[in-house]
């Protein structure tokens, strides 16, 4: 015989002779939790969860013993991701149960543990994966991670093949980006190409310019550049690209 939740319980048995039912009842037991058996998905990662952002909603876990019950322990978790898109799950990924790190947890105990700042990169359907020593694991139901709103200007082609007073022979190639590095389409942005400048000889600083259409608005999130150029010699400096806002 074998109980599986904790509490207070009495066993009944009766046995039928054919004549009569004979009916014994046991002494009460107290059935506790036992050893740290595996994890349980608590509270489920999502919400509207974007490139690059913490979750919304953000996953918490149980510790349980075989029976299924609760069970008091501080033992380190480690959550990891699966999905078929190649992505980064960046925030706090190792920790130690019974701690909440500042988050309200379902029900407080020494078995449970709140994440607070999980995030993924890029878009796509994922999983997590809770593991710790000795237990087994557990994982969350699939969950979307969407493009979000537009948030830097990412270099897709680095220019290249630079000669003084032609256009670069590797011109570049920016992208609007969210914060988790995903192309953002969505509406049009200006986006400015300038020379930034580390080390320059002092007789050419006030010469040096980033020549060509420096200024283009992008179309579905791309800017391809066709004649930048630089007109004068200088030691080592690079591009910049800026957008208003991002």
């Amino acid at each position: 015989l074998e109980l599986d939740r904790v509490g207070l319980h009495t066993l009944r048995f009766e046995c039928n002779t054919g004549v009569k039912t004979i009916t014994l009842i046991a002494p009460a037991l107290t059935l506790i939790p036992g050893e740290p058996h595996s994890i349980s998905v608590e509270e489920q990662p999502g919400g509207f969860a974007t490139g690059g952002v913490p979750f919304p909603i953000q996953p918490q876990i149980f510790l349980r013993d075989a029976g299924g019950n609760l069970v008091e322990s501080a033992r380190p978790v480690t959550v990891s991701i699966h999905g078929a898109s190649p992505a980064n799950l960046g925030g706090s990924t190792a920790l130690t149960s019974g701690d909440n790190y500042g988050a309200p947890l379902i029900t407080y105990s020494e078995g449970a543990l709140a994440f607070t700042d999980l995030n993924i990169d890029m878009a796509g359907v994922y999983t997590l994966t809770f593991t710790s020593p000795g237990l087994v694991s557990a994982q969350t139901t699939a969950f979307d991670v969407v493009v979000g709103p537009a948030y830097k200007v990412g270099i897709i082609e680095q220019p290249g093949d630079v000669q003084v007073g032609l256009p670069f022979g590797k011109q570049p190639i920016v992208q609007i980006q969210d914060v988790g590095g995903n192309h953002v389409q969505e509406l049009e942005y200006t986006v400015t190409a300038s020379i930034n400048m580390h080390s320059v000889r002092t007789e050419i600083l006030s010469s040096l310019e980033l020549r060509g259409a420096t200024i283009k608005t992008s179309v579905l999130g791309w800017c391809n550049y066709t004649k930048l150029q630089i007109d004068v010699s200088a030691l080592f400096c690079d591009v910049i690209f800026t957008s208003p806002g991002l």
